[in-house]
Formats: structure tokens, C-alpha cells, sequence
């Protein structure tokens, strides 16, 4: 897959995270057990680092934080089956 597309991928994963959750970058680094300084490089730099277990780890999250989110929009329809119509 091209550089760029990759860069796109995860710079775009990074910035849904922060828009989603409201935290800051160093929240996100943390949760996805990666280190600030390469989630810096893709967000700031569009650069990979050499290391590419960021790349699952930021895929990890945001998997879980879309389970999150899907969950919780079934529970809402449990409690307000009206108000998703």
C-alpha cells in the first residue's frame, strides 16, 4: 500500500479519536500503548515510524472505541426505541 495512503489511514484514525473522545494526544498514545513521539510523527510529521506495531495498536483502539460506541447506540434503542426513528 502507498506511504501517503497509510499516513492518511492513521493520521485519519488519530484526529477521529481526538474529535470522538476529546482527548489529547498523549490520552490516545497511551491508550493504544504507543509512544507520543510516533503518533506525533504521523499526526504532525506524516511520517511512519520504523516501528510498526503503532500501526495495530492505533487499529486496536479504534476497533474498540467503534465496539464502544455501537454498544451504546444498541442500549439507547433498548431504552428509546421511539427517539432512533
Amino acid at each position: 500500500m502507498s506511504h501517503d495512503y497509510k499516513v492518511g489511514i492513521y493520521k485519519g484514525i488519530i484526529q477521529y479519536l481526538l474529535d470522538a473522545t476529546n482527548y489529547p494526544l498523549q490520552r490516545i498514545a497511551n491508550l493504544s500503548n504507543s509512544p507520543i513521539a510516533y503518533l506525533q510523527l504521523i499526526y504532525h510529521h506524516n511520517r511512519l515510524p520504523q516501528n510498526r506495531s503503532v500501526e495495530l495498536n492505533l487499529l486496536k483502539l479504534f476497533v474498540v472505541y467503534i465496539d464502544m460506541e455501537i454498544k451504546r447506540e444498541r442500549k439507547a434503542e433498548l431504552f428509546f426505541p421511539a427517539d432512533m426513528h
